[in-house]
C-alpha cells in the first residue's frame, strides 16, 4: 500500500512539473525576408545580403496557476557580404508610403562582411517595412537594396501551425511518460 501511495505522489509531482514547465505559445504576426542586391541586380561575386523582419507575440500561459503574460519581439536582422572591409554602413527601411526610417549603423569586418541585429525597434513595427537599403555611412548612394517578401518566406499561419503541432507532440510524450510510471 505504501508503494502505491509513493507512486501516486510521484505521478502527481510529474504531472505538476509538466504543467509548470509547459512551453509558451507563440504567435508570429509577420516574418519575411529581402534579398539585398546592388542597384544593377545580383551577380555572382558582387556584394549581397539578406534582411529579415520578424514580429512575434509570445503569450506565457499556465493553466494550473492561471498566469498569462505577453512578450512582443520586434526584430530586424541584416547580413551582408562583399562590401568594403572595415567600413561603416547604414541600413534603412521604408514602408509602403515611402516613409524612411534609419534602422541601424553597422561595420564590416576585414572580409567585408557585416551584421545588423536590432531587437525591440521603438515606435515602429517591423511589419510595416517594405524595402531595405544599405548605404555607406554619411552617403546617400545606395549600395544594396531589396524588397521584403522576396526570399524564402514562411506564412505566419504555417509557422504557428508547426508550433502548435510541436506542443501537441510534447503533451503526448508527457502523457506517455505518465502512463509508463502508472503502469510499469
Amino acid at each position: 500500500m505504501k508503494r502505491q501511495w509513493i507512486t501516486a505522489v510521484m505521478v502527481g509531482m510529474l504531472a505538476l512539473a509538466v504543467v509548470m514547465t509547459a512551453p509558451a505559445s507563440a504567435q508570429v504576426i509577420c516574418k519575411a525576408q529581402a534579398q539585398l542586391c546592388p542597384t544593377t541586380g545580383c551577380a555572382l561575386g558582387s556584394a549581397s545580403g539578406v534582411a529579415e523582419v520578424k514580429f512575434q507575440n509570445a503569450v506565457t500561459a499556465n493553466a494550473l496557476l492561471k498566469i498569462k503574460g505577453l512578450n512582443a519581439a520586434n526584430q530586424f536582422d541584416a547580413d551582408v557580404q562583399g562590401l568594403k572591409p572595415l567600413n561603416a554602413y547604414t541600413v534603412t527601411g521604408s514602408d509602403s508610403g515611402g516613409h524612411t526610417v534609419a534602422i541601424a549603423v553597422f561595420g564590416t569586418d576585414g572580409a567585408g562582411q557585416g551584421d545588423a541585429d536590432v531587437k525591440g525597434l521603438a515606435g515602429q513595427s517591423v511589419c510595416s517595412i517594405k524595402t531595405v537599403k544599405v548605404t555607406q555611412f554619411g552617403s546617400t548612394s545606395v549600395l544594396l537594396q531589396g524588397t521584403i517578401g522576396g526570399v524564402n518566406n514562411d506564412p505566419p499561419e504555417v509557422q504557428a501551425q508547426a508550433e502548435a503541432e510541436m506542443e501537441l507532440e510534447m503533451q503526448a510524450e508527457a502523457q506517455a511518460e505518465l502512463n509508463d510510471v502508472v503502469n510499469p
